[in-house]
């Protein structure tokens, strides 16, 4: 049995310390064995490596740094109370002391590294950068399309105000009926599914929208109605998937922050909506939209599927 090794953080990296009691090629190869454990958290760590009392040669050091290096870890200090390993550490070219802090640094306590800590820190900021820009693609699809359409049926189209009106709450029905299908089937198809295939159908209707049919009031009307429509039930499973993704000390402050890119979507869509209306027509807009939904289909792609797992399993 390996003796326990002890890895804390320091200002210059980590401070690795084992013990003596047992062999030298034992204790190595459990250091080894350790960062091989965790190759995500070592990457690119500097090690200074304290061995109490052990006698080592510079080819026993020599060995450890290169199988270190090999590991993209590199040893830089060896702190022992042994002579010959002080010696061996200086002929390697390595320090045998770590550097004094003036009274005037401040520096704050060594604590011990928890690689599991680390590995659910990258875990959770890998699921916040993709839901937000699932809000965000979502929200900005569906709030430019909702604020701006009645008013391009009336200006650009040529509709009456109250036909105008009329055409944009189609948009609404249409989310209406395909968010009922979706309450009932989500937990058939899944979050990801869902989502993934939403923001593509959505972006292919918007796409030949802003590619062949934009001078069509008819076809506007229909495509931007059902695309919308199945954009639009998106956003409804992201209310149900965002607090699926976070344990109950982070839930709040994730769905929280998550929902800020709802605002920025919707603020920014409409802006560029009248931006691109003066530059390109409404053709550009459609584009615009079509865009957007690809960002979010491929960010549908790298989901969490939450169907039918307990949330103990999802977010521990």
């Amino acid at each position: 049995m390996t003796e326990p090794i002890t890895i804390k953080g320091i200002r210059e990296g980590l401070l690795v310390t084992v013990g003596d009691s047992e062999t030298w090629p034992l204790t190595s190869q459990g250091l080894l064995t350790r960062i091989d454990g965790a190759t995500d958290f070592f990457k690119g760590a500097r090690l200074a490596l304290a061995l109490g009392t052990r006698g080592l040669s510079a080819s026993d050091l020599g060995r450890l740094r290169d199988q270190l290096s090999e590991r993209n870890v590199s040893l830089w200090t060896v702190l022992s109370e042994s002579a010959q390993t002080n010696n061996a550490a200086q002929a390697l070219g390595l320090n045998i002391a770590l550097p004094t802090t003036t009274p005037n640094q401040r520096h704050a306590p060594d604590r011990e590294v928890n690689p599991e800590e680390v590995r659910q820190e990258a875990v959770y900021l890998r699921r916040t950068l993709i839901v937000w820009v699932l809000w965000a693609s979502a929200y900005f699809i569906t709030n430019g399309l909702n604020n701006w359409m009645p008013t391009l049926y009336n200006r650009v189209y040529g509709l009456s105000l109250d036909q105008a009106l009329r055409a944009g709450t189609l948009t609404n029905v249409a989310q209406v009926i395909i968010l009922l299908g979706c309450a009932f089937a989500i937990d058939r198809v899944g979050r990801r599914r869902w989502m993934t295939v939403c923001f593509m159908l959505g972006a292919v209707l918007l796409a030949v929208l802003g590619s062949f049919a934009s001078g069509s009031v008819a076809a506007v009307i229909t495509l931007v109605t059902i695309s919308y429509g199945i954009v639009g039930s998106v956003n409804a499973v992201l209310y149900l998937y965002t607090p699926e993704i976070y344990p109950t000390r982070m839930r709040p402050i994730g769905t929280g922050a998550a929902t800020c890119w709802l605002r920025l979507a919707s603020a920014a869509g409409p802006v560029l909506v009248g931006y691109l209306v003066a530059q390109s027509g409404t053709a550009a807009v459609f584009l615009m939209f079509a865009a957007a939904g690809v960002v979010g289909a491929i960010a549908a792609t790298a989901m969490l599927e939450t169907r039918n797992r307990p949330l103990e399993e999802i977010a521990p």
